[in-house]
């Protein structure tokens, strides 16, 4: 069985991570306080997507590091809570 991060990678065929070239189920974090990755851009990223199974999740108060951050037991639980329900 593969591991998550393969099931979110398994699709990609491009190093920059082009959204159209995305093929399998994928769920998008975006940080409130993300200095790196603007809400805009982001966003627009998610919505080139064109896999169906697909989330936007916005995390306030959190920041492009948000999985080395404090709250990264919520990010673990919410990523393997989405895994879940795709599997």
């Amino acid at each position: 069985m593969p591991t998550s991060r393969e099931r979110l990678v398994r699709g990609l065929t491009h190093t920059n991570c082009d959204s159209l070239a995305v093929k399998s189920r994928t769920n998008h974090y975006q940080g409130s306080d993300d200095a790196l990755a603007d809400r805009q851009g982001s966003l627009a990223c998610f919505g080139r997507l064109t896999v169906d199974q697909s989330e936007y999740v916005e995390l306030a108060g959190v920041d492009h590091y948000m999985m080395h951050g404090e709250r990264r037991a919520e990010v673990f639980d919410l990523v393997s809570e989405f895994q879940d329900r795709m599997a």
